[in-house]
């Protein structure tokens, strides 16, 4: 019979020391290592700390460093400040400046024709020509047609004024001349009072300064009772005018006799006609005169420019250009003048028809001779003192002219750009603005005087241009 052992085990009790033990060693090794953990962390503290101290030390360094430059930023702002008023005063300075600029530009403007190129370059620094270049470019059209407008405006209220202050000083010839035929006259210059009838018989008139004062009362004779005779004293100046005046009464039926420059008028009616109006032949001579300077030919049209008893005396002009090199030929109601070769200096007495010696002056600095014009020592007194102005005009642009008592002596000479003042005078001011289609930058001051006797011209000379 075999024998069975059953052995079964028994757990440990809690109580057994040896799992006491054990698990006192278990919480010794983590009390180690959490003693090893509390070490590094205290080392890192260390080392945190040490960085904290560096940073701090760092950090008040730099609160150092950035005093000065907090001091610098200060006084940066205050340069800033400083600057930014500074800067509103140079605006307005600027604003200032630029206002008393366009007053300059107006000014010069007003010369008649501004050479702006000129006025560009001769800027005294890059600021200054920055500024005019500027506002050259800001310049519209519109403000440069007023400006033109306001000029000729200007221009024609003061040759109104010359010619109102001629006009005071000038009258009194006629007004002694109708004192003496019973008018009763109040005042010697403009305004004046002026109360008839005046009766027929002989007055006697000076003939040197004007020959208007002989046609006024030529005009006023055939009425008068007994009629009257004139005496013209003194050498008649734009003695065809009178030549005009008579022709003109003639047709209308009044009798006229005449020797020499005393002029007999009878008492009778001056009847009423139609009339046609020959075209001006002063205003021709000025397209004429561009082809004598430019050469090529001139048509115009609608004047009889041939030299005739009653006819216009400035018809002379165009025998004077043909005595200096031109081609003049007349044909219906039209005159054509074209430029033959060089032009050559005249000798002329231009007493007859003084109001074209300006433009037979400037197209006299075209010649290759000298030229001399004399009888014109009336034209002092008209709307400049026309002898002076023209001799200016051409000295300023270059040229060599000579005035003398009542003539002008113009040699040839090279000419350049320049300011030409007309002084008012019309007539000065049309004559030198042709003298400019062949030399380029003249410039006219008081251009708009034109407007007197043609409000048209420099229309036409932009048409000539073309």
């Amino acid at each position: 019979m075999a024998l069975l052992l059953l052995v079964t085990a028994v757990p440990a009790h809690a109580d057994d020391p040896s799992t006491l033990a054990d698990r006192l060693a278990q919480v010794q090794q983590e009390q180690a290592r959490q003693h090893q953990r509390l070490s590094a962390l205290q080392a890192q503290q260390g080392q945190v700390r040490q960085t904290l101290a560096g940073l701090q030390a760092q950090l008040a360094q730099s609160n150092a460093d950035l005093a000065p430059i907090a001091s610098q930023a200060q006084a940066i702002e205050a340069q800033i400040a400083d600057a930014q008023t500074q800067l509103s005063h140079d605006q307005l300075a600027y604003l200032q400046h630029m206002r008393a600029f366009q007053a300059d530009i107006k000014k010069l403007y007003a010369l008649g024709g501004m050479r702006w190129f000129e006025f560009v370059f001769s800027a005294r620094s890059f600021g200054d020509l920055l500024n005019r270049t500027i506002y050259l470019q800001q310049m519209s059209v519109s403000e440069l047609e007023l400006a033109r407008k306001l000029r000729a405006e200007r221009d024609a209220l003061e040759a109104q004024r010359r010619l109102l202050a001629q006009a005071r000083a000038d009258l009194a010839p006629l007004l002694d001349a109708l004192r003496r035929l019973g008018a009763t006259v109040t005042g010697d210059r403009l305004p004046v009072k002026i109360i008839g009838p005046i009766h027929g018989g002989e007055v006697e008139i000076a003939g040197n300064e004007s020959s208007q004062f002989a046609s006024a009362l030529l005009l006023v004779a055939p009425p008068l009772e007994g009629g009257l005779t004139v005496h013209i004293s003194g050498a008649l100046v734009s003695a065809p005018f009178v030549d005009l005046t008579i022709a003109s009464l003639r047709k209308r039926g009044v009798k006229l006799e005449r020797e020499g420059n005393v002029i007999t008028v009878k008492q009778g009616k001056v009847r009423g006609r139609d009339t046609r109006i020959p075209g001006d032949v002063t205003a021709a001579t000025y397209p004429a005169a561009a082809a004598a300077v430019l050469g090529g030919s001139v048509t115009v049209e609608g004047v009889d420019a041939r030299v005739r008893e009653g006819g216009q005396g400035d018809a002379r002009f165009f025998e004077l250009l043909e005595a200096m090199g031109c081609g003049v030929s007349h044909r219906g109601g039209a005159v054509t003048v074209r430029r033959i070769g060089e032009l050559h200096g005249v000798r002329a007495n231009v007493k007859d028809c003084s109001d074209v010696f300006p433009t037979l002056a400037v197209v006299a600095t075209q010649a290759s001779e000298a030229t001399e014009l004399t009888g014109i020592g009336h034209t002092r007194k008209q709307e400049s003192d026309r002898v002076t102005v023209v001799a200016d005009g051409i000295n300023a642009l270059g040229g060599r002219a000579q005035a003398f008592a009542d003539a002008i002596r113009v040699e040839p000479a090279p000419l350049h750009d320049g300011v030409v003042d007309a002084c008012g005078d019309h007539r000065v001011a049309m004559a030198f603005s042709i003298l400019g289609l062949q030399v380029p930058g003249v410039a006219i001051k008081g251009a708009g005087s034109v407007t007197k006797t043609f409000p048209q011209f420099y229309e036409m000379l932009a048409e000539l241009s073309r």
